[in-house]
């Protein structure tokens, strides 16, 4: 589990003042204030090198999901990320549900891994482009994904939200 700290610190410089004058002095007084915030994120392994990758295009992995993996429980976000070796690149899906422990606390877990939670890139669709060109072409890819019936008619669209966690881009939201 990652843990992502946010650690806040916040500088009040104050006048002293007595009544409405400055004190005679000049002093000023200075408050640090320092807050913090824990996130801890469950993440997925990379895929396992006997992994079975059957689809060729990620409209084909997205539907597949659909229509062989349901959630147990309701999902609030559904995640797709990026993991990127010397050899190849691949895709992953999660459903993940956030947790707010206490002001100062939050917790991300994986609550729903499809069976087919890989997707490995094509190798001539993607070979040539920049990591930026590759980044787009995915996202644009999947934003299409959200436009088709299928993606409208699954538990997809029951969350709140579809995420590309390489780039932290909103890829659907529920209206």
């Amino acid at each position: 589990m990652a843990i992502i700290k946010i650690v806040l610190v916040s500088l009040i410089t104050l006048n002293l003042m007595t009544g409405n004058a400055q004190n005679q002095s000049g002093l000023k007084d200075t408050i640090f204030e320092k807050m913090e915030f824990n996130h801890s994120v469950e993440e997925i392994d990379p895929p396992p090198p006997n992994y079975l990758y059957k689809y060729q295009r990620i409209e084909d992995w997205l539907t597949a999901i659909c229509n062989n993996s349901k959630p147990l429980k309701k999902i609030s976000s559904y995640n797709i990320g990026l993991f990127e070796s010397d050899e190849n690149i691949f895709l992953t899906f999660v459903g993940t549900n956030t947790k707010t422990l206490d002001k100062y606390h939050i917790e991300t877990h994986i609550d729903f891994i499809p069976a087919d939670t890989y997707f490995k890139l094509s190798k001539p669709v993607y070979n040539n482009l920049t990591r930026d060109a590759i980044l787009n072409k995915l996202i644009l890819e999947i934003i299409e994904f959200t436009k088709t019936q299928k993606f409208k008619r699954s538990f997809l669209a029951a969350s709140n939200e579809i995420i590309f966690e390489t780039t932290g881009k909103v890829i659907w939201k529920k209206e």
